[in-house]
């Protein structure tokens, strides 16, 4: 058992630190464009821009058909069977299916633009800024699409390429250009658009020239291939979750255009991005490779193998979760004033609630990954069903009261509503849970240790400064190690990593190694 989690984690944690080192070097960039349309354009068009991007987001949910979930379960799942011709029948109706659907809805957006301004932003501006973010859902689809199908052979590098690093990066060299030109703020969308496209191109052509079957011949493309209803009857309830997961994120944005104006949409998407990006980038790029190894383990009936992945990746996900998530929400509003400016600083509460809602789904780790490994992509779908219901209607009831701050009471619970019940009802079907001894006491200690530091900081400083916050990080991560060594909370697989790590770098971690060992 040992060797094969070991061999598990150690992929995991490859492919980890390229998902996660390109995640946070592509949201980098993407945190640059919305604070460059943020700073150098008003808080209406900032508004239109979020909201259609809600709209570009919630389409491909549809498009996209499950399949970026399901497509790599299975590709998975047939390779360990040695099943090539189901496989070849995944990739090609990972695709089609995908792109022909996208190309309608692009020209059901293009001609509803000015319907859906006026019907759910009460903003006719918006309908402008929908018609040109559509043009780019064929291309945003596929690009998602080849990603996942290079993930069901757990390939992590061609998503940090293309998906991460090329996109942002295109984007912002064309916002950048934009604005030094001194270009209306209707190019940025269409830069939006142009970044999509060349992305797209430039990832077919690695996938054709990459990818074990030839995607690139027209024959492959117009001709269904075997196993497709298979594939669609499993992804269709993974469909029906990413949409519900969609409306959850997005309801409050809508909500708040319904309700109140532009100007508060763009507000609350100056809390909601910071939280999302930096809260949730480990739990996702842990979870992009763990998915596929977790099918691959339960495939070949190990089960006790997979439930200790599952607890090791959930303490790797809150490790490097918590001293960030620690600095959000006690200094909400130096974190905002960093990224967006004191203009923004009114959406400081709303952050630190949606903090404390992610926050609950690191904790609980990729619970609703593993129930899909397990093959149980409906049971997915009800809680998030149930969980966006619940989000529909306290949005309802505290936006009209609350504003920006009750948008981010609804998001957080239901946040923390749908990670409860997937971890209560994976429990249920193989007893897997993360919350090992070794899991829990950092987690208690630490949190006394915050508490105790945190009212230290306030005694001694009446206000901190954009200096002080680093500093006050670096301290966050110091106390977090303090707790592990202190509940001598380090596992086998711990010191495995630590030692992989050591060798990829080419330094010896052999003296760290000893020290650790005394604490396991």
């Amino acid at each position: 058992m040992a060797t094969i989690v070991n061999e598990s984690l150690q992929r995991i944690a490859k492919g980890s630190f390229i998902i996660i080192g390109s995640t946070v070097f592509g949201l980098f960039f993407a945190f640059i464009g919305r604070l460059l349309i943020a700073r150098y354009y008003t808080q209406e068009e900032y508004g239109l821009f979020a909201q259609a991007l809600v709209i570009l987001n919630i389409a491909a949910v549809f498009a996209v058909l499950g399949l970026r979930e399901g497509a790599p379960r299975q590709i998975a799942y047939f390779q360990e069977k040695d099943k090539q011709p189901g496989t070849q029948g995944i990739i090609a109706s990972s695709l089609q299916f995908p792109l022909i659907i996208s190309s309608v809805f692009t020209i059901g957006l293009y001609f509803a633009s000015d319907s859906i301004a006026d019907h759910f932003f009460h903003d006719p501006a918006v309908a402008t800024a929908i018609r040109i973010l559509a043009i780019s859902l064929p291309f945003f689809v596929v690009i998602q699409m080849l990603s996942a199908i290079f993930r069901g052979y757990s390939q992590v590098k061609p998503k940090a390429y293309f998906e991460d690093i090329v996109r942002n990066v295109l984007f912002l060299a064309l916002l950048i250009l934009i604005i030094v030109i001194g270009a209306s703020f209707s190019y940025t969308l269409y830069a939006f658009t142009a970044s999509m496209i060349v992305t797209c191109f430039g990832f077919m052509i690695y996938g054709a020239l990459r990818l074990p079957y030839n995607v690139a011949g027209l024959r492959y493309w117009l001709k269904f291939q075997a196993g497709w209803r298979e594939l669609l009857l499993f992804s269709l309830p993974l469909m029906a979750t990413m949409m519900l997961n969609m409306v959850m994120t997005w309801t409050d944005t809508i909500m708040l255009g319904y309700y109140k104006t532009s100007a508060i949409v763009g507000l609350y998407n100056a809390a909601f991005p910071i939280a999302l990006f930096l809260l949730s980038t480990p739990l996702v790029s842990m979870a992009f490779i763990y998915s596929p190894i977790a099918t691959e383990l339960i495939s070949k009936n190990l089960m006790l193998d997979m439930k200790r992945t599952y607890t090791i990746v959930t303490k790797w996900v809150f490790s490097l979760t918590i001293p960030v998530f620690a600095v959000i929400f006690l200094f909400p509003e130096v974190v905002i004033r960093i990224f967006f400016g004191v203009d923004y600083i009114e959406a400081a509460t709303a952050l630190r609630i949606l903090s404390l809602g992610l926050f609950i789904h690191t904790v609980l780790g990729p619970n609703s990954a593993t129930m899909i490994a397990l093959g149980k992509p409906k049971v997915v779908m009800w809680t998030a069903l149930i969980a966006t219901i619940a989000n529909i209607i306290l949005n309802i009831a505290l936006i009209p009261s609350m504003g920006i701050d009750g948008a981010a009471i609804a998001s957080a619970s239901s946040l923390a509503l749908v990670n409860i019940m997937n971890s209560v009802i994976l429990y249920s079907l193989c007893r897997a849970h993360p919350f090992t001894r070794k899991y829990i006491k950092p987690i208690v200690v630490c949190a006394i240790l915050v508490v105790i530091t945190y009212m230290l900081i306030s005694q001694f400083f009446e206000h901190i400064s954009l200096w002080l916050l680093p500093a006050i990080f670096v301290l966050l991560v110091f106390i977090y190690g303090i707790s592990l060594i202190l509940t001598r909370s380090f596992d086998d697989e711990d010191i495995t990593l630590l030692t992989s790590l050591g060798d990829r770098l080419g330094t010896d971690m052999q003296p760290i190694v000893r020290i650790f060992r005394k604490f396991t």
